[in-house]
């Protein structure tokens, strides 16, 4: 039995076009993604997530848990951003918040806007904690 797979191609190909197309619209818009998944305690950055970081492959794969995670953020946000994500997961109301990064105290600090937005995903039967970041530093040094 032969089959046609024309349509299946063109369509894989408009859903490849369609994510390449959101990764350069996240990457100008400067919108990165993180997602945690509490029954695995798996936690994944995007692409763009690590580009806006300046995050090399090495440190994306050395920030293994959310106490890793936090520990990135500035030092007077930290405990500020875990209560955020653990409220977010203890009773599922998005909520938003704005952290600084600064990598070292020689380098300039990074202004963050930060969602955090708690999902059922039905077909796997778990949570996922689906975080957005979006780089403000410009907007925010403007306001200062």
């Amino acid at each position: 039995m032969i089959r046609d797979a024309t349509e299946r191609i063109a369509l894989r190909n408009l859903l490849e076009q369609d994510h390449q197309n959101l990764r350069r619209v996240k990457s100008v818009a400067k919108l990165g993604s993180w997602s945690y998944y509490p029954s695995t305690t798996r936690l994944v950055f995007s692409d763009v997530l690590g580009e806006i970081l300046s995050l090399s492959p090495e440190r994306k794969i050395s920030l293994q848990c959310l106490d890793d995670w936090y520990a990135f953020f500035h030092s007077q946000d930290q405990k500020n951003f875990q209560n955020i994500v653990e409220s977010c997961l203890a009773d599922g109301v998005s909520r938003k918040i704005q952290v600084r990064v600064q990598h070292t105290p020689e380098d300039a600090v990074m202004f963050l806007e930060c969602g955090i937005y708690l999902f059922d995903v039905e077909k796997e039967e778990q949570q996922v904690l689906l975080g957005t970041i979006q780089d403000v530093t410009e907007s925010q040094t403007r306001l200062s």
